[in-house]
């Protein structure tokens, strides 16, 4: 080049042409930044000296889009390549070879940028005319059917790819041979959208042929043999061999390093994978340690706006979600989240596993409205693009019932503890049963309304602070006052209906109202329905307590103290109340966060969330044609 420009000059067409082929190859090498600038001058003076419209002016703006789209830069890439498209088809016309592939290189900025459906569009209008034009079996219409047949597979169309690219490996093997580099191209993409369907074993057996081929043919060394050991490992991920998915990642890390250099984007991609499967390990120091490193070169070298940056910085974040480190992980999730909604647009895939990833963030940290916000703008967006019978819709519906399931739980043991707070105000000098009668009442009340009840009894029992036999409560005169005290207290703030089976409710928890006219057999029943009918009067406080508890909780009033204090438990749980301890607190457990595995905590649960949304891994798959 530097030859060329000093005996030809600076714009002879065989100076720019060796321009071109430097700028070609730090394109390979992933020095986005240098072959922009190159490409930039070269089309200057294209436009310059050849004009606007010459085709070969056209072949270097469709370059530099490519770049472009490369740094993700995907509106300036889209400007550019329309520019191409609509240049193309005005001189050479809508199905000329130049003007199809102006078209198909638009169809996949748009597959880039997650808009699934404009690039559909454009593959499918592609693929029937270059089959028109070229032919069936023709190597431009073979790469515009595995395009569409890309789209499909991010579309979850897994079926279709998979006619799509056994259609095209068929044809490749027939014409080309089973080893020509294209055929070993769609039979990755085949074993990937086996992957993808969770038919791992063939996946596997489908890969490792791959990658023995591309050794043999391609050399063990090269880019698309690395790449299929990549997706190999992959697969091993999936059915957790970690073990041998880290020695494939070590494997291409080194061999990357080696042939292209320790911070080109692939050698970066591959270690950060590597990162992962030291994160599926539970090695969480290791997966940090080589994380913040990758992190750190992406940012300076592709910038903070590319994707495999936020993929990484998404990643990081997990690991710090892992540890509990929830302000940390916070930190990373939030400009992830807002630059993939600046970037790629608020309904991109990668945009909404950032929401949701943020969402369980905040709900490990308790702040269950700033979650149930994103999960609800993640609902009406896959309701919107994807339908409401979708399993992604319905997924995160689930999840936002657990979330709100969550919230209100947590409000109840707050109402708890303020109730237990607002015990310390209790006047002196009632017995324990009868304290323990009020502690039913108030916390039944808390349970009952979700408000602030339990302020309300100290304000109740002040009212009885004139009476000054305190000392002697006990009798059935002094608990109806009592319960009228506490009857008016509630009246006079709404908290209860004025109904006649409200006041008798009251009441009856207060154990009063005894006309002695039931049996011993039927006085265990009264708990189960209000009655104006109460017992004799002369029953103890300890009998009053359980009758008061029967009715909180809807027992029989035989079981002994141990079974009393079981059945809340077996109740809140829809259990039989015969279950031990343990049992009961595992059934609470497992019914609180929705688990299969009841052996499952909540910080487990999430975290599962996390990890099927935001691992991410670079598959490969995809090189679109």
């Amino acid at each position: 080049m530097e030859t060329k420009k000093r005996i030809l000059g600076q714009e002879h067409p065989e100076t720019l042409t060796s321009i071109e082929n430097l700028a070609s190859t730090l394109y390979d090498q992933g020095q986005w930044k240098e072959t922009e600038e190159l490409l930039v001058h070269v089309l200057e003076t294209k436009r310059r000296v050849l004009g606007y419209e010459h085709p070969e002016t056209l072949n270097c703006l469709d370059n530099l889009a490519s770049v472009v789209c490369k740094q993700e830069r995907w509106k300036e890439a889209e400007e550019l390549y329309v520019q191409v498209m609509e240049t193309t088809t005005r001189i050479l016309g809508p199905v000329h070879p130049c003007t199809l592939n102006s078209t198909c290189n638009l169809a996949s900025a748009f597959y880039s940028q997650g808009r699934l459906k404009e690039a559909e569009e454009l593959d499918v209008s592609v693929m029937e005319a270059k089959k028109i034009v070229l032919g069936q079996e023709h190597p431009d219409t073979l790469a515009s059917i595995a395009n569409l047949a890309s789209t499909y597979l991010n579309q979850e169309r897994w079926k279709e790819a998979e006619g799509l690219l056994l259609q095209v490996t068929a044809t490749r093997k027939r014409v080309f041979g089973n080893e020509h580099p294209d055929t070993l191209n769609s039979m990755a993409n085949l074993a990937s959208t086996y992957r993808r369907q969770g038919r791992l074993k063939k996946a596997e057996e489908q890969f490792v042929q791959v990658i023995e081929m591309e050794k043999r043919v391609l050399g063990q060394e090269h880019p698309d043999t690395l790449t299929s050991m990549n997706n190999l490992a992959l697969v091993y991920n999936d059915q957790r061999r970690w073990t041998e998915a880290q020695k494939l990642y070590e494997q291409v890390v080194e061999t990357e390093k080696r042939l292209l250099y320790h911070e080109h984007p692939s050698t970066l991609i591959s270690m950060g994978n590597l990162a992962m499967t030291f994160y599926n390990q539970g090695r969480l120091k290791a997966a940090e340690e080589l994380f913040v490193p990758v992190m750190e070169k992406q940012t300076r070298i592709l910038g903070k706006e590319h994707p495999d940056t936020l993929t990484t910085m998404a990643n990081l974040a997990s690991v710090f979600y892992s540890q509990w480190r929830w302000v940390e992980a916070e930190e990373l999730f939030v400009p992830v989240m807002e630059t993939r909604k600046s970037v790629l647009g608020q309904e991109h895939p990668d945009t909404l596993s950032s929401m949701k990833a943020l969402a369980s963030t905040y709900a490990n940290q308790m702040r269950y409205k700033e979650a149930e916000e994103l999960l609800m703008q993640l609902v009406n967006i896959h309701r919107t693009t994807l339908g409401e019978d979708h399993p992604f819709t319905a997924s995160v519906i689930d999840y936002l019932a657990l979330i709100r399931k969550n919230r209100e739980e947590s409000q109840r043991q707050s109402g708890e503890n303020r109730f237990q707070h607002g015990l310390r105000e209790v006047p002196e000098g009632l017995s324990v049963q009868l304290q323990d009668v009020l502690q039913q009442f108030a916390l039944a009340r808390i349970l009952e309304n979700g408000n602030h009840s339990e302020e309300r009894l100290p304000r109740s029992l002040n009212t009885l602070q004139k009476n000054d036999d305190v000392d002697d409560f006990g009798t059935d005169e002094e608990r109806l006052q009592l319960a009228l005290a506490m009857s008016r207290e509630v009246d006079d703030l709404n908290d209860i209906d004025n109904t006649d089976e409200g006041t008798l409710r009251y009441t009856f928890v207060m154990s009063i109202g005894a006309n002695g006219k039931n049996t011993d057999e039927e006085e265990p029943r009264r708990g189960l329905a209000p009655s104006t009918e109460g017992d004799n009067g002369n029953d103890t406080d300890e009998e009053n307590l359980r009758y008061a508890l029967a009715m909180s909780i809807e027992d029989d009033g035989n079981d002994t103290d141990e079974e009393e204090l079981q059945r809340p438990l077996a109740l809140s749980i829809e259990g039989d109340g015969n279950d031990t301890d343990e049992e009961n607190l595992r059934r609470a457990l497992a019914m609180s966060i929705e688990a299969n595995d009841i052996n499952e905590t909540n910080e487990q649960r999430l975290h599962a969330l996390i990890l099927a949304e935001e691992e991410n891994d670079h598959e490969g798959i995809g090189s679109r044609n």
